[in-house]
């Protein structure tokens, strides 16, 4: 998550300091590449600071930061500025479970939606996921600090932490001697697209980096930078989505504006679920269109 102060300090020159922990170069660089397309170069200032998401919401809503990235709810979008293209392509909403061996070897056994929610998640109490995950019937354990979450998981608080594909396997190697590993029978799918949102007092720059981002997405910059990035490349090559038994979930709080039928802006993911196994979704919902 990263919310950013953005400051004009000379012509075509715009200086970004963080508040964020830890920093997020991939959305960093996008952002850098959506200004160029206004003449715009961006100087980058980090701030050692760790901000919840409330709290970056209110800053942005007081005008002390100008610019956050989070996964979409209704409240983000009614509050501040959506820039809405999904800067993961619908990739945070692909879901692999760390947990440990024991847990691992459970899932292995698991062959519906109501087996899987046996098992207790884990989500941070201000993440949009964790109301997905509320909405579709999981028992979810929530924490305040990201880095909790895994002190927790190896503690035993809470059995499962579903993590974006692009996410779980740096962490996992991170978090690996506290016995912490990656499932590699079961993924959660549901749209959730992760925007940059802009405080409502900058439409300036809101206006500049759709401008930059659609005009990325038309001339292939974006894949481009998207399939270069090095933990997108570990999800694609390490994810193996076509053994996972996936299970949908629908996302009741997405706003009729979501982009879900826009092709250029989403994960083509259904090429690799064609040969995945079939979960019993007897209690499960399945999308019309799961692919984000």
């Amino acid at each position: 998550m990263v919310c950013l102060l953005l400051t004009a300090q000379a012509k075509a020159h715009t200086l970004v300091r963080h508040c964020t922990s830890p920093v997020n170069p991939y959305i960093v660089g996008l952002i850098s590449i959506a200004l160029s397309y206004s003449d715009e170069q961006l100087i980058e200032s980090r701030q050692a600071k760790d901000c919840s998401q409330l709290r970056q919401l209110d800053m942005l809503l007081q005008g002390e930061l100008d610019l956050m990235w989070a996964g979409t709810t209704q409240e983000l979008e009614s509050k501040l500025i959506p820039i809405r293209v999904p800067v993961y392509k619908g990739l945070m909403g692909h879901r692999v479970f760390l947990a440990s061996q024991q847990a691992v070897n459970r899932l292995k056994k698991v062959e519906s939606l109501a087996q899987l929610k046996a098992f207790s998640l884990g989500q941070g109490d201000e993440w949009s996921d964790t109301k997905i995950l509320k909405h579709a019937g999981f028992n979810v354990v929530t924490g305040t600090r990201y880095n909790n979450m895994f002190d927790m998981l190896a503690l035993g608080r809470y059995e499962l932490f579903p993590r974006a594909a692009h996410e779980v396997w740096k962490e996992a190697t991170l978090w690996q001697e506290r016995g912490i590993v990656v499932d590699k029978s079961i993924m959660l799918v549901y749209p959730m697209p992760a925007y940059i949102f802009v405080s409502p007092k900058n439409p300036e720059l809101a206006k500049m980096l759709e401008y930059g981002l659609n005009q990325a997405i038309n001339d292939g910059s974006f894949d481009a930078y998207f399939y270069a990035d090095a933990e997108v490349k570990a999800a694609l090559e390490n994810t193996d989505f076509n053994s996972r038994k996936v299970f949908h979930l629908e996302n009741p709080y997405l706003s009729d504006k979501t982009p879900l039928n826009d092709n250029r802006m989403w994960l083509d993911t259904m090429a690799f679920f064609s040969q995945a196994p079939t979960a019993d979704t007897s209690t499960s919902t399945v999308l019309e269109n799961p692919q984000p």
